[in-house]
């Protein structure tokens, strides 16, 4: 499908990009940005990571100055990074309460993020480009709280089915052994032992089957990954940017992760 199908005078789209670390994410969602805009889209990206959302960052340095700690500490949030603490200080909430009260927080936070922010951005007729969705969220909760089970909850639940469904989802794969390369070439201090990496390999590679989002090869050249996400784009936009569907299909109502696979 040539690239022209892409149309300004459309719902503009929604589109998450996700998967392992130093798969390449953050040049992808970039490029993919440079992509919508040169088709007359105003794209607007965002960062979230569960627990870890430019909101939730904000909310606890504010904490911390009430409480006489100051500002410092680490956090991700939009156009931020990722927080290096997220998955030391996951490993370290021994207490189920703790560990209960952390993901609630956390689940509302996503639930804002993606049901009402995202909602309102694409309402105002900007483009979104996700770094992040539901389908990181379960792979973070799967692999630090595996005990929990988190998306059996009913707040899991309810942010699955009022969370915007983007329009496209692309989950970037690595090998373990490519995203530690990765990490010590640039220098990263804190990297995920190979085990962990691992896990998380895997269950990216078992939503992906369940056909909640796009499974790409991120080792290749990154140019060569990029034309890949354009053309899965255009060809799931379909003519004038809208979003494909079969026949007979009715337009998705918020349920943004039926598809995602349940133990």
């Amino acid at each position: 499908m040539p690239e022209a199908s892409l149309r300004a005078s459309s719902r503009p789209p929604v589109i998450a990009i996700g998967g392992v670390d130093r798969a390449g994410k953050s040049l992808q969602r970039r490029l993919l940005m440079e992509h919508l805009a040169e088709r007359g889209f105003e794209p607007v990206y965002r960062w979230s990571r569960v627990g870890y959302t430019q909101r939730l960052e904000s909310a606890k340095r504010s904490l911390r100055r009430l409480r006489g700690g100051g500002a410092a500490g680490g956090g991700g949030g939009a156009g931020g990074g990722e927080a290096r603490t997220y998955p030391q200080r996951a490993s370290r909430m021994r207490s189920p309460a703790k560990r209960w009260a952390w993901t609630t927080v956390a689940l509302l936070d996503l639930l804002w993020e993606y049901a009402v922010t995202v909602r309102r951005l694409r309402a105002s007729g900007r483009a979104v480009v996700c770094d992040r969705h539901l389908c990181d969220a379960l792979v973070d909760l799967r692999v630090n709280f595996p005990e929990d089970r988190v998306e059996e909850r009913w707040l899991w639940r309810l942010l699955a089915r009022f969370a915007l469904r983007p329009d496209a989802t692309f989950l970037l794969l690595v090998s373990a052994e490519e995203s530690l390369r990765r990490a010590r070439a640039s220098g990263r201090r804190h990297v995920e032992p190979a085990e962990v990496l691992e896990a998380r390999l895997e269950e990216y590679r078992r939503i992906a089957a369940s056909g909640a989002g796009d499974a790409i090869d991120a080792e290749r050249d990154p140019e060569r990954v990029a034309q890949d996400l354009r053309e899965r784009l255009e060809a799931r936009l379909g003519p004038g940017g809208a979003p494909r569907r079969n026949a007979g299909e009715a337009p998705p109502a918020g349920d943004a992760a039926a598809h995602l696979p349940q133990h």
